[in-house]
């Protein structure tokens, strides 16, 4: 009898065993298995922050295990993304930071392409107005020359011609956002010099005091100087410094945010931080953009780890 009872444990324990290993098998299986594809990451954006964003977010997704699925294809396509359920989270170009009509989600800005006026740094201009700039820049169908008179410089300077400069649309959006901005879409005067060559451009400041440029935030320079600039002329005038520009006192700036879906808000969280880091604020300023302040940016995710952190 007791040979018998050994004989029949026997199989029990066999066929538990098996159990057991097709158990583990299936599990194994299951975590390689296509199922987490549902948590893709699903994002789209403005194609003007390739440069910015592009590798150093697939690097962000490789090293933290995250699959994304990202598409820069511009911001209409991102935004109709969004709204068809078909994107988690977009950076868009929002003029006047008026966040798509898009119901269940939020938007956060996270950095701005900005067009700035540079002279050289011997002109006394202080300031200058956007209806002063259109009134240069344009294309009014005269022969007339702009001169610094014309902008408020007296003595010496109030008849010296003003030489009109800016950066060509090949190299910067700073281009189209001043047309578009500034003159209302009309025309280029056909005495302003388009340059593609940032630099180039500069070199041509500072050899002539009488000239002015429009171009992306540009490096510093000992003979050139930035002029603050004003919505109107009554206006106080303020500098392309990352403070006024995320408050809209410097009025020639485009912003981009970041717009995510709440439902996948807990999901995104490590994302959008991501973004918001000083390594993306790098991104921006050598892409010649302009990132929000620091300390606007450590408050933000702050806020976020708060209200986004016990959903994850």
């Amino acid at each position: 009898m007791v040979n018998a009872r050994i004989l029949l444990l026997r199989p029990m324990r066999s066929g538990l065993r098996a159990i057991v290993l097709v158990l583990i098998f299936i599990a194994s299986t299951l975590s390689l298995s296509p199922l987490r594809a549902v948590e893709t990451l699903r994002m789209g954006g403005s194609d003007l922050l390739y440069e910015v964003i592009h590798d150093s977010v697939l690097a962000f997704s490789q090293e933290g295990g995250l699959a994304i699925d990202l598409r820069l294809e511009g911001s209409h396509l991102a935004t109709r993304g969004l709204r068809d359920g078909e994107l988690d989270l977009a950076l868009l170009a929002i003029p006047r930071d008026r966040a798509p009509a898009i119901e269940g989600v939020e938007a956060l800005p996270v950095g701005y392409l900005v067009a700035v006026v540079v002279v050289n740094v011997a002109n006394p201009i202080e300031s200058i107005s956007l209806g002063k700039l259109a009134a240069m820049f344009a294309d009014t169908g005269g022969p007339e020359v702009p001169q610094w008179g014309d902008v408020g410089l007296s003595g010496t300077w109030a008849g010296r011609r003003i030489n009109l400069h800016i950066i060509d649309s090949s190299v910067s959006i700073a281009h189209e956002l001043f047309r578009h901005m500034v003159l209302r879409d009309r025309s280029f005067r056909s005495t302003v010099s388009h340059w593609n060559d940032p630099d180039q451009m500069l070199g041509a400041l500072v050899e002539d005091i009488g000239a002015l440029a429009v171009t992306r935030s540009p490096e510093p320079h000992p003979r050139t100087k930035v002029v603050p600039v004003s919505a109107n002329d009554q206006d106080f005038a303020f500098g392309p410094t990352m403070e006024n520009i995320y408050f809209a006192d410097y009025p020639m700036r485009l912003p981009f945010h970041i717009v995510y879906r709440m439902d996948r808000a807990g999901f995104l969280l490590p994302l959008i931080k991501y973004l918001l880091s000083e390594e993306m604020a790098a991104n921006f300023i050598a892409a010649n953009m302009v990132p929000l302040p620091e300390q606007l940016r450590m408050q933000m995710s702050a806020e976020l780890d708060l209200s986004l952190g016990a959903s994850r």
